[in-house]
Formats: C-alpha cells, structure tokens, sequence
C-alpha cells in the first residue's frame, strides 16, 4: 500500500468510524488503454460494501473526469470514487456540481451517493441539541423555495436580506460546518456553493431547523395588520383544512413594538371577537416569503410538533405541493 492509499484508508477510519480496506486492482483487460493512462485503479472496501477507487495520475479537467468516472461506474457495475492528493477549485466545484464523489486524503470527503459530506477545515463536534441560527435558516430555505443554488458571495446576499455582510458570512460559515455547502477559498471573492438542492437539501438540514416562533400573543383586530398570515389561517391556503374564528399573524419582534396598532391582551380577557392571534418569530417571514402567507417550510417548522391529527395530515398534503 503506496503513500497515498495508507492516507485515504486511515483518514476515512479516523473521520467516519469505519472499517475501510485497500487494495490494488488491474482492469487492464476489462477497460479501454487510455484509462490506464490517466488512473490507478483500487478495491474500495467500506464496513463490506465495494467501490471503485480512481486515483487520478495527472491533473485532469473537470470534464474528464466526470465523463470517465460515469462511463467507468457503467462498465464496471460499481460506484466510482475519485482520488487525488490535491485538486483545485474548478475541478472541485465541478465535481460537486454534477454530484462526483471524490476523496482528498485529510482534506475532503464528498460521497454524496451515501449523504456524506466533510470538510477538514470545518471539523468540529456537534451536540445533538444545535441548531442554525435564524439568518442560516433564512439563506437555506430562501435557496430550497426559490431554487438559489448558484455561487454566491456574503456581501451579494447581504444587499438581498440587508444583513449586514458580517451576520451573513457567519450564516455561512454554520451552513459550511454542517457540511451543507462549501467555499471556494482559491477565488478573490470566495464564494460559497450549495452541496445539495431540493428535497435532498431540506432532509439534509432538517435536524438542525429551528422552530421560528418565538412566542405568541392575542391583539385586537383592527383590520390594518399588514404582516403575513400563520398558523391554521395560513395552513388553511396550503390545504383543505378549516380556519379558525380568528386569524394568525407573523413579524418580529422590533416591528410589533414599532406599530402602535399592536396592543397586546391577555388570554382570560379574550373578546369574542375582533381578536388575532399574533406570532413572534425569530426572523421576518418576509425575507422568504413575497406572499400573503408565510412560506411552506417555516410553516412546517412551526407546527410540525402539534399533536393534532387534523394539522398532521395538512401539513403533509402541504409539503406535497412544493417544487423541489
């Protein structure tokens, strides 16, 4: 086992807690000559599922690889795993684009075929109770809703959410720790790339979505409540299910207190009616949402913990309707 191989086998047993085997195969008479040319080929062994490792000999472009690494999964019958000690950033953010799994010993592992995805730089040990902060939350479900998957930079998304560049480059940074996107750091403006996309994206992030209400009051209706729909009211525009006698609001909090017309009563003194129900959420569902209605992922979140039936079955007949 050369240099190379003894780096990959350790640093995939050290990084995913694997039993991970290597060992030098000969395709030469199963394959075009050329591939020999351009690779060295290896008996992947992971916990007892096999794949092809292609170590790559030269510097190759990004279509070569791609096309090679497909063709070579097609006449073999196995996944094929590309290897290399280094590649750049063209070659990396190609291979990610067309979801090419490929291994940088001590540096990186993208296998988006078994939803694994790890940067070096970013390693770090999550407890089971983290969470995104509410303007990561923001920047994922604004790429899901509004399919946001190009190259972007903080300062670009800045001026879109009128963040500041700073809270926006943090954002990143979490959504890179997570292994949700990465970053081109050979680029003067280092942009940030999405890893996944669709539904693929939202099951990948979902454990750590938080729920967006931060609490909820009661407050007279005046008819002048300029804010998004939430709750069962907006639930009632996604699906079938009925409204309540009363109408659910969502904004944050430095708006409510800024509208003189939002003037909170308690619960026991509830009137009859000309009452709504008003949210407080940790960020502006207008970030995301253009519509009346809050938008159907932050919807989702804060409701997918109630125990009623009726609003389980809403929120799935809503979910359906996205276009991922």
């Amino acid at each position: 086992m050369d240099d190379l191989t003894l780096k990959t086998k350790r640093y995939l047993e050290d990084t995913l807690d694997v039993r991970a085997e290597i060992r030098s195969i000969d395709l030469s008479a199963q394959l075009p000559y050329f591939y020999s040319e351009h690779y060295r080929f290896y008996d992947l062994d992971l916990n007892g599922v096999s794949y092809l490792l292609c170590e790559g000999r030269d510097i190759l472009m990004a279509k070569q690889v791609r096309t090679q690494l497909t063709e070579l999964e097609s006449r073999i019958g196995r996944q094929s795993i590309y290897l290399s000690n280094e590649i750049n950033a063209n070659l990396r953010r190609s291979l990610v684009e067309n979801r090419v799994s490929f291994i940088v010993p001590n540096n990186q592992i993208y296998l988006p075929k078994l939803g694994i995805v790890f940067n070096e730089r970013y390693r770090k040990n999550f407890k089971a109770t983290d969470r995104l902060s509410p303007a990561a939350q923001v920047i994922l479900l604004r790429a899901i809703l509004n399919h946001e998957y190009g190259m972007v930079t903080a300062s670009e998304y800045a001026k879109r959410l009128k963040y500041t560049v700073m809270s926006v480059s943090r954002a990143f940074a979490e959504l890179q720790e997570y292994g949700i996107v990465s970053r081109e750091e050979n680029w003067k403006e280092k942009p940030f790339m999405w890893l996944f996309k669709g539904r693929e994206l939202w099951d990948k992030a979902l454990p750590f979505l938080i729920n967006p209400v931060r609490r909820s009051m009661w407050i007279m209706d005046n008819g002048r409540l300029p804010y998004c729909l939430a709750g069962i009211t907006a639930l009632s525009r996604y699906s079938m299910i009925n409204e309540d006698d009363f109408n659910t609001y969502a904004t944050i909090s430095s708006i409510a207190k800024n509208n003189l017309d939002i003037v909170e009563i308690s619960q026991d003194s509830r009137p009859a009616d000309n009452v709504t129900k008003m949210q407080i959420w940790k960020y502006n569902p207008k970030l995301i949402s253009s519509e009346d209605c809050v938008d159907r992922l932050s919807l989702y979140l804060s409701m997918r913990d109630s125990k009623d039936e009726r609003i389980q079955m809403s929120l799935e007949e809503m979910m359906a309707g996205i276009r991922w």
